[in-house]
């Protein structure tokens, strides 16, 4: 693992050092220099104190951003003895139409979302690790769309679409080597209308079970999308497997013991305030002899000294009882500016093992732009 982390350095200083080539010469400096310290308070482990730094730097359309950290607790030790004391943080490239990005990966949905919906890379921890990070390129444009992903946790997968007129076709394929398994699916698309959508997927994972939904999107209004979808698959098929969840606590270790049968129900996602300063996405899936299943994400952008990042995932979700048992995955940050300069930053995580033990830290942080 390590051999691949610096790979990637390796990759990311030849990268830029192309890009300042490009920029006849340039002098590199940082854009912007970040001094970062504060406490990561952890339930069931030691509590951590941080110091660190982050250079943050662009030449034309390329980007990097490095994390120098100290993580250490009251006796003075390193975390993890230091290997992720230099951490990669993002380094990509991005122009009209393509997006080169290694880094984390946040709420990575392909095509409809019955394969891949709402991935985070970063669901074990709210520490910078390496460990954590993936790379995603993207091409796209009026007529098609090529997008491809992979993160050092052995997780990889890909998108293909070409659209013809009112019609579109589309393949997904993901895979993992732990644990070992590949999903491959193929869906079609027809607009009848600039503001509706419907289409028919199918998707199966390789020596287990099959699916397919039927389903339709439609916007109202400029801001707003309901997209609704019946699903019928085998017991032993997960629609949208690699989610949220999928980092801390796979889905094989159950379906591989479910009954033999059919499954089918309802999937549905809510999308309001799109282009604004507070988009609000909720999803919501019922299925015969399960409990439901809720998440619910918003980015509240009050002002440049104010931000909320809030995302919420909840399996067999009950009203009556706990929004954050053993089946959740709750992640929010809060921005407070002092200043221009100075910044107070908290961040709350909390998701569950597969053996149903809690991970939970809270961070309290000062950023301060030199």
């Amino acid at each position: 693992m390590k051999q691949v982390i610096q790979k990637i350095y390796v990759v990311a200083l030849i990268f830029f050092c192309f890009a300042c080539k490009s920029a006849q010469s340039r002098v590199i400096n940082p854009d912007s220099l970040t001094l970062n310290f504060g406490k990561v308070e952890q339930e069931h482990r030691d509590d951590l104190y941080q110091v660190g730094i982050q250079p943050e730097f662009t030449i034309g359309a390329a980007y990097a951003v490095f994390d120098v950290n100290l993580f250490f607790d009251h006796e003075f030790r390193l975390r993890d003895n230091g290997n992720d004391m230099i951490v990669l943080d993002a380094v990509g490239y991005k122009k009209e139409g393509f997006r080169l990005h290694y880094g984390d990966i946040e709420a990575l949905t392909l095509g409809r979302g019955f394969i891949v919906r709402n991935y985070y890379s970063n669901t074990m921890s709210n520490v910078p690790v390496n460990e954590q990070k993936g790379l995603i390129a993207q091409r796209w444009n009026d007529r098609s769309g090529l997008g491809l992903f992979g993160t050092l946790s052995h997780l990889y997968g890909g998108r293909a679409e070409r659209r013809m007129g009112k019609a579109s076709v589309g393949t997904t394929v993901v895979g993992d080597s732990e644990p070992d398994f590949r999903e491959w699916g193929i869906d079609a698309g027809y607009k009848p209308h600039s503001s509706v959508e419907i289409y028919a997927e199918s998707a199966q994972i390789e020596h287990y079970g099959t699916g397919f939904a039927l389903g339709s999107v439609i916007k109202p209004l400029e801001n707003a999308q309901l997209l609704v979808e019946y699903r019928k698959f085998d017991a032993d098929f997960v629609p949208g497997i690699v989610d949220e969840h999928y980092e801390a606590r796979p889905a094989f270790n159950t379906i591989a013991a479910n009954p033999a049968g059919r499954v089918d129900g309802y999937f549905t996602e809510l999308s309001l305030f799109n282009k604004t300063n507070f988009p609000v996405k909720i999803t919501y899936e019922d299925y015969e002899a399960t409990d439901p299943r809720l998440t619910f994400s918003t980015d509240m952008n009050f002002s440049e000294r104010l931000k909320l990042n809030l995302f919420f995932a909840q399996e067999n979700f009950i009203p009556s009882q706990s929004t954050i048992g053993e089946n959740s995955v709750v992640k929010g940050k809060l921005t407070i500016g002092i200043t221009n300069y100075i910044f107070l930053i908290t961040e709350y995580y909390r998701a569950f093992d597969d053996a149903k033990q809690p991970l939970e830290s809270i961070t309290f942080r000062a950023r301060i732009h030199l």
